[in-house]
């Protein structure tokens, strides 16, 4: 593989990194989610936390670029 080119992901990998970003929300400790001194069960933070999930999925989905191109 040519320097600055990417293996594809198969569904397999992509499922589960989309499924590893959803669930790391519910997984992190509720100490370490109150740290900014928010409510983590806000349903205005959970909706934030949904939108960051949708944006990294995007990213992840999105054309690949090399050098800035």
């Amino acid at each position: 593989m040519p320097d600055g080119d990417c293996a594809p992901l198969t569904a397999v990998d992509l499922l589960t990194f989309i499924y590893a970003i959803s669930q790391a929300w519910h997984l992190t400790p509720t100490g370490l989610l109150k740290a900014d001194g928010s409510d983590p069960g806000d349903p205005a933070r959970i909706a934030a936390h949904r939108e960051s999930v949708v944006a990294a999925v995007t990213r992840i989905l999105g054309p690949s670029t090399v050098d800035g191109e």
